[in-house]
């Protein structure tokens, strides 16, 4: 297993919070890239089908890590 000296990797669930931000996020970044929202090529990821969610959170603030950039 990968570890990281400054991370916690945690898994959470669907419902977590800082997870719906993330996804919101990313799904944002997408539409930006292809212009509009209807560029999945099947149905929209969801918890009935994803096995593992996780965040990453800072071990000296514990608060959600974010790339810069």
């Amino acid at each position: 297993m990968q570890t990281n000296p400054r991370l916690n990797i945690r898994q959470v669930t669907w419902a977590n919070p800082v997870g719906a931000d993330l996804r919101a996020a990313q799904q944002a970044e997408l539409d930006a890239r292809f212009g509009n929202s209807d560029h999945e090529p099947g149905p929209a990821p969801s918890e009935a089908d994803t096995a593992v969610f996780v965040v990453a959170y800072e071990k000296c603030s514990g608060q959600p890590w974010v790339a810069e950039g």
